[in-house]
């Protein structure tokens, strides 16, 4: 009985779960467009370092869209189930974006640190130091990020 209580109508929720849908998540989703961009082209360049920290920083932005998602859910979890329809009309194609980019970004970070060890391995001279696996991998193994795309 309280939960009914607890549940609001869409017009009154609209308003914060569009802050989510057209503003916080699209902003997520273009920065890590950007992180993206900028991946390939590190990687293209052979900068190892830049090229890690922006690893870092685009893991970063997926966690902060992981964050801002589970609240728009947390949100969609307060509205009358008499507008749970209309609802999913509202969320759902924001939501299918940020799963995509996040596959997308997932198969790029695999990717990219693949050719790192092999572009590594197949031009490491005496002369140059070899690259440390923290060095060509951020703290959030790509493994976590998956585990994290399947929780979204």
């Amino acid at each position: 009985m309280a939960d009914l209580a607890s549940k609001l109508p869409l017009k009154r929720l609209e308003s914060p779960i569009q802050k989510f849908t057209k503003v916080a998540v699209p902003t997520d989703l273009q920065r890590l467009q950007q992180h993206q961009h900028n991946i390939e082209k590190f990687q293209r360049l052979q900068q190892w370092d830049r090229l890690h920290q922006e690893h870092v920083n685009a893991s970063r932005t997926v966690q902060q869209l992981r964050s801002n998602l589970r609240e728009m859910e947390k949100l969609c979890g307060r509205v009358h189930d008499d507008d749970v329809e209309a609802l999913q009309k509202l969320v759902q194609p924001i939501r299918e974006q940020a799963v995509a980019a996040t596959r997308d970004f997932l198969r790029l970070h695999a990717e990219a640190v693949g050719r790192a060890i092999h572009t590594h391995t197949h031009t490491h001279t005496p002369h140059t130091q070899p690259l440390s696996k923290s060095s060509m991998t951020p703290p959030t193994s790509t493994l976590n990020l998956a585990l994290l795309l399947l929780e979204i």
